[in-house]
């Protein structure tokens, strides 16, 4: 999968990307309220971080899940959810369940809390995230985010040796 942004000379902002995936999604087109409650669930069915909404966002989510592929909230943030061989995710505490969410809630997490990419990069601090395994992919995804705003800005959230990267890229420029 590639991300791409473009910047024409008035500055108008188009956000994009290709996906070359081998197995069908079941992709759908989901629009997920502001002040719905969530609650992400672990291993053994136990639950981890638990958020209300702030904001409004649409969705391409996969496999009938809630999973989010790609989306935008209403204040311009936009998440792309992209295949990234070689991801090995930080291990989590077992004291700290009520502050990690699956991998498959991170983008409804971060779509239905954040407004810009310093507030993403801020909460991302306060959480632990837990690789779990997504069935129909047969196994824990590989995956990194690429994440943009309204403000111009964008980031990648790449998972490497187990550790997770947060790579910020600045803003757009003609």
């Amino acid at each position: 999968c590639t991300d791409f942004m473009l910047v024409n000379e008035k500055k108008n902002v188009v956000v994009g990307r290709s996906m070359e995936f081998g197995i069908k999604l079941e992709s759908a087109i989901v629009i997920f309220p502001k002040k719905e409650k969530r609650v992400s669930i672990l291993a053994n069915k136990k639950k981890g971080l638990s958020w209300t909404s702030k904001y409004a966002y649409i969705g391409v989510t996969s496999f009938g899940l809630d999973l989010i592929a790609d989306g935008m909230n209403e204040k311009g943030l936009s998440i792309g959810t992209l295949w990234f061989p070689g991801a090995k995710y930080p291990s989590v505490p077992s004291n700290e369940q009520e502050n990690t969410i699956a991998l498959q809630d991170l983008g409804n997490w971060i779509l239905g809390s954040f407004s810009s990419l310093e507030e993403v990069k801020e909460g991302l601090q306060k959480v632990y995230i837990f690789a779990n395994r997504i069935p129909q992919l047969k196994g824990i995804p590989p995956i990194h985010l690429s994440l943009h705003d309204s403000f111009g800005k964008s980031m990648v959230i790449e998972f490497i040796d187990g550790k997770m990267e947060i790579i910020e890229i600045g803003r757009a420029h003609v």
